[in-house]
């Protein structure tokens, strides 16, 4: 970090989150940087001392939010909703082979964000962080819908019809501990599902356009770009 004066924090699912952000905070201290940009999450949002998630990840964010408020570092923290990449690159097989979305986001709305939309706003941010130090920003994708729509976007993109079926929460942690993912994973995944399940991923910002100039990208864009992914097998001769 020596002899940068502008940094971005961010770090995937991880038990040892806090500790790593911890960590970061006091060398970008040590270094007297210039900007702090940290990568958290909305849900953050609705947390406080009283109100959390069953996620530990979450819970992280938050405290992580909390040590950089009092360290006094010139931070900004900018909180995505729900990833396009993790919530739709996760159903490439379902939707190649059967054409069907299958996740147990029940009747819920999110506003997905593609991650390329989330680092054109941070280095908007980094390119002339003095404006934005002490602000908090909120990035959602273009709409928030429910996974049936969804479905028909990624019917528009890949020129065939894509359904939506709404699987057990239970179902999908079994097989998540089949595949091996960590405990600490798993509780936030499932975490994610049950929010989604109580809407509470139903969310809208202009933040990446006011940011970038740019309205961030639709499923249907994302899909297209993505579609070899998504593609349908060919038959076999």
């Amino acid at each position: 970090m020596e002899g940068c004066e502008r940094i971005c924090f961010t770090m995937a699912v991880s038990p040892s989150y806090l500790e790593a952000a911890t960590n970061v905070a006091v060398v970008a201290k040590h270094h007297q940087v210039k900007a702090f940009v940290n990568l958290s999450q909305m849900t953050v949002k609705e947390m406080d001392i009283f109100n959390t998630t069953a996620s530990p990840q979450q819970k992280q964010h938050w405290l992580a939010e909390q040590i950089l408020t009092w360290s006094g570092l010139p931070v900004v923290e900018v909180r995505p909703t729900a990833f396009m990449e993790g919530l739709f690159l996760q159903s490439t097989k379902t939707v190649s082979l059967q054409d069907k979305i299958m996740a147990p986001f029940g009747t819920g709305k999110n506003s997905a964000i593609a991650a390329v939309d989330v680092a054109r706003t941070i280095a908007a941010i980094l390119s002339d962080p003095a404006a934005h130090i002490g602000k908090t920003y909120h990035l959602t994708g273009p709409v928030s819908q429910d996974m049936k729509a969804v479905a028909r976007e990624f019917s528009e993109a890949l020129g065939r019809t894509i359904s939506f079926v709404d699987v057990p929460l239970e179902a999908m942690k079994q097989q998540l501990t089949t595949f091996g993912m960590p405990p600490h994973v798993i509780s936030h995944v499932a975490t994610m599902a049950q929010l989604h399940q109580d809407n509470r991923y139903d969310r809208h910002s202009d933040d990446v356009e006011r940011l970038t100039g740019i309205s961030p990208m639709s499923v249907k864009e994302f899909v297209k770009r993505n579609a070899a992914a998504f593609a349908a097998p060919l038959p076999s001769s």
